[in-house]
């Protein structure tokens, strides 16, 4: 009786190791859900033949959002049409990402042609590969951080203060005006694009 007891224990026993061991293998097989989340650079606006002031930065994850370090992360841009170039020259730069999951591409530089494109993003890790697009576009000039529109406007209201304080003669106390003086005027010329001087 006790013979048959001591077999089924370390029958159960295997059992159990060998449940455990396939586990074991299932969840070392299973898919870590690899993704690429796009922290700079998506939407830039690139002044042509110039390096942008912010790089484009990825960030790869898992499906619960723990950071993956050691990926192998590759940043492409088109060969021909509006695109530019890594730092090393090239339109492909390879990197792997760090200890926080960043994968950064430093000191793009736009080519020479206006318009719109997409920088392709491949994230590798543990046999999973998972791609990403980062929109871009170059364009001659920078946005002005202070629309000339402002200007115009700010110089017109600046003009009609001084026409009614000439209006006044000049003194806040209006106890002496002095005779009315032609109300001065500015014009611009026909170009929307031209201002007063900066």
């Amino acid at each position: 009786m006790r013979g048959n007891l001591r077999v089924c224990r370390r029958l159960l026993a295997a059992v159990v190791c060998q449940l455990i061991v396939f586990q074991a293998a299932a969840s070392a097989q299973s898919p870590i859900g690899l993704r690429i989340v796009v922290l700079q650079g998506d939407g830039n606006q690139n002044v042509v033949n110039q390096i942008p002031p912010e790089p484009i930065a990825v960030r790869i994850v898992d499906r619960n959002d723990r950071r993956i370090a050691g990926a192998k992360v590759t940043f492409l841009v088109p060969e021909s049409g509006p695109a530019g170039t890594f730092a090393n020259g090239s339109s492909v730069l390879q990197t792997v990402s760090d200890d926080f999951g960043r994968a950064v591409a430093p000191f793009f530089r736009a080519n020479a042609l206006e318009g719109s494109y997409q920088i392709q993003v491949r994230a590798e890790y543990k046999d999973e590969t998972v791609m990403a697009t980062v929109r871009q576009s170059n364009v001659l000039t920078a946005k002005k951080s202070f629309p000339t529109k402002v200007l115009v406007i700010l110089a017109v209201a600046a003009g009609a203060a001084g026409a009614a304080f000439a209006a006044k003669g000049g003194s806040d106390s209006g106890s002496n005006p002095g005779p009315a003086g032609p109300v001065p005027t500015i014009t611009f010329s026909g170009n929307p694009n031209v201002g007063p001087p900066r």
